[in-house]
């Protein structure tokens, strides 16, 4: 490298130091406030009718909570955007209904904090678990919307997206760094990109997680990597690693959730009546919170598909390197 690759490192932490400062927000939620961007440029969905995406483009009028249609319709522009007043991923469509719904906290009725939440199922709290091919399908459907997110990104990235030449240019500097540059360089050039695109460029998290010895296939599945990792690459690796868990991937208040951990079935699934009949018979109530299936935000099943991917990154993390670590430090001890 020449003396001025040297400095590349220096340039990108300083790029990185520059960052929008992030603002959590109140504990509890995201309720009042000023309306984010994650608000705008949604439709509503119904995937039981069909998981293909239709080639009609997106109505400028549908919005996160008006039914648009009974099919999810292709989105022209990004739904994730982060801003100053919503600079994390998590914080994406904070303000949308069922954002942060679970089934816990659906059953328990207390809803998501993103406000919105449907309560429980019934007076007893009893909740429909979701079933593999109700599972399955919606993790079709949100990679499917997730993939057209980064495809659109990626386009509007080329085509400048407003960031005049100069952006288009720095932007192709540190993804040339990230795959030519020295290691601290790369490495300093990965936490650059997956700081500013956390979701439209979760391949910068696979590059540094096949630095300490994990493999990411294209389906997402993370398998530990045939040899040993050399020691000094995955240290450094692993500490950018960290520094990205802590203050910029994962949620300071929650654990990350699956699909699996979504009230897939109770919420946007055409319930059984006789099944509805007996639970309100059971309860000598008359049980009507589930007679009629919700609609579903493209936003937030992407931003769901995009956190059971970080949720299986960060598994992998943790079981296949840190443990491994740990071992290895204890047998030398």
């Amino acid at each position: 490298m020449t003396s001025a690759a040297g400095a590349t490192a220096a340039n990108i932490m300083q790029q990185r130091r520059q960052r929008p400062p992030r603002r959590r927000g109140k504990k509890g939620g995201a309720g009042g406030g000023s309306r984010d961007m994650s608000a705008v440029h949604a439709s509503s969905f119904s995937p039981s009718s069909s998981s293909a995406p239709s080639s009609t483009p997106l109505s400028s009028s549908s919005s996160s909570t008006a039914v648009a249609g009974e099919t999810y319709r292709p989105h022209k522009v990004p739904l994730i955007t982060l801003t100053e007043e919503t600079p994390t991923w998590f914080e994406c469509g904070r303000h949308t209904p069922g954002r942060d719904d679970t089934l816990l906290s659906v059953a328990s009725g207390s809803g998501g904090s993103a406000g919105g939440g449907a309560g429980s199922s019934n007076s007893s709290g009893r909740m429909r678990r979701n079933t593999p091919d109700v599972v399955r399908k919606y993790r079709t459907l949100g990679e499917k919307i997730y993939q057209h997110e980064v495809a659109l990104s990626k386009q509007q990235s080329q085509s400048g997206g407003g960031s005049g030449g100069s952006g288009r240019r720095d932007e192709a500097w540190v993804e040339s760094t990230m795959r030519r540059g020295t290691l601290k360089d790369r490495i300093a050039a990965m936490s650059v990109v997956i700081s500013s695109h956390p979701v439209h460029k979760l391949y910068a998290l696979d590059m540094l997680l096949n630095m300490v010895g994990i493999n990411v296939d294209k389906f997402g599945n993370a398998t530990a990597a045939a040899g040993r990792p050399n020691d000094r690459v995955s240290q450094l690796a692993s500490e950018a690693l960290q520094d990205l868990w802590v203050n910029t991937l994962l949620p300071p208040r929650r654990k990350l959730v699956g699909l699996d951990g979504r009230p897939l079935l109770e919420q946007y699934e055409h319930s059984s009546s006789s099944s509805s009949a007996a639970a309100a018979a059971d309860n000598n109530t008359t049980n009507t919170s589930n007679s009629k299936k919700r609609t579903l935000s493209p936003r937030v099943l992407l931003l769901w598909r995009y956190e059971e991917h970080l949720k299986a990154r960060y598994s992998a993390y943790v079981d296949l390197y840190l443990s491994r670590s740990l071992t290895e430090t204890t047998l030398e001890l």
